[in-house]
């Protein structure tokens, strides 16, 4: 990670640990809409460090918020894998499904270690993708 990024990250870990509920809140749905305003058109590394900075905002968060942010994300073609791959896991249906139904981001290590550890649910959102290959169609 570059110097500049690794500083950015800092300060961002400072100013949320201060942050109350709501203003880390604010902070995460206006990352995510400017993420998602130019998601099409970010390098690589842009989206990794999007991918980092929501990665440190959604910790703890309230299910609600999860869900508002996963129904954002599931459809970018280019959204963060590490976020999505987290939201995807969870246990929560509401979360998870929209991610395991539309994202294209998750591989299919996770949609399978996923298909092995999650309720019927998570199977039938994982079923309900778009596309599903051999592989998918033998572990579901």
């Amino acid at each position: 990670m570059k110097l500049a990024t690794q500083s950015l990250i800092t300060e961002l870990d400072a100013t949320l640990s201060k942050a109350s509920s709501s203003r880390h809140l604010e902070i995460l749905r206006r990352v995510t809409d400017l993420f998602l305003a130019g998601a099409d058109t970010y390098s690589d590394e842009q989206i990794a460090i999007g991918d980092d900075v929501i990665s440190r905002l959604i910790d703890n968060r309230d299910p609600a918020v999860l869900i508002e942010l996963c129904a954002k994300r599931a459809p970018v073609s280019k959204a963060p894998r590490n976020v999505v791959a987290r939201l995807s896991g969870f246990d929560n249906i509401a979360v998870s499904g929209p991610a395991l139904e539309k994202s294209e981001t998750l591989s299919d290590k996770t949609l399978a270690a996923i298909a092995g550890t999650k309720s019927q649910k998570h199977l039938a959102a994982i079923a309900g993708r778009q596309r599903i290959n051999e592989m998918m169609t033998d572990v579901l």
